[in-house]
């Protein structure tokens, strides 16, 4: 129940939506720099796909999403004790956790693909872009 595995080898593809299926909480550890900025840290798709809270650097659009919605942590403070207090502090609140987890189904929400696309399929339609929301 208190407890944080660390793989030493990669996780075999085949596998890996058995270990994102039983995984309490996702992290993202990306140092907050320029590709930071510029990546899409396609990792939190498969987080948000298991319903997973994160905790996450900030510096992106991902960290601002989480911090607009509470379906994540965001550390700006990237010491190994920041990491370690936000794990165990959400390992230790099943509530928190339950929280964020219903967060993330919001999020996941507004994701559907006929919404992600929407914006294309008005351009290629009428031929103007859409609006910034």
């Amino acid at each position: 129940g208190r407890s944080v595995f660390f793989g030493e080898t990669p996780v075999p593809f085949d596998r890996r939506a058995d270990v994102l299926l039983d995984s309490d909480i996702g992290v993202l550890a990306q140092a907050p720099n320029l590709e930071t900025q510029l990546s899409a840290r396609t990792r939190m798709l498969d987080y948000l796909w298991t319903d997973c809270p994160v905790v996450l650097t900030d510096g992106d659009e991902w960290a601002d999403a989480a911090k607009a919605t509470g379906f994540g942590v965001v550390l700006a403070d990237n010491r190994p004790e920041a990491w370690r207090d936000a794990v165990l502090d959400l390992a230790g609140d099943p509530a928190a956790v339950a929280k964020m987890r219903a967060a993330v189904k919001r999020v996941k929400a507004g994701l559907g693909w006929e919404r992600c696309v929407d914006p294309l399929v008005r351009f290629v339609t009428t031929g103007r872009a859409a609006a910034a929301a």
